[in-house]
């Protein structure tokens, strides 16, 4: 699976907000949640949280 990884990392998008990105996956620094706020749906998040309470009531 590495090489698929790398691969895939390879044909990312590189990022447009002055930010150089490594040249390779295992050099990469991990992502911190803060950096995907921008994706962030709280009507959808609302919706899973409905979702998995009444999963867990379902199952218990």
């Amino acid at each position: 699976m590495p090489y698929l990884s790398e691969e895939l990392y390879q044909h990312l998008p590189k990022p447009n907000n002055g930010q150089s990105s490594s040249p390779s996956l295992c050099v990469t620094s991990y992502s911190h949640s803060s950096e995907f706020n921008q994706y962030r749906n709280k009507t959808i998040e609302k919706y899973i949280a409905i979702i998995t309470d009444a999963i867990k009531k379902i199952n218990s």
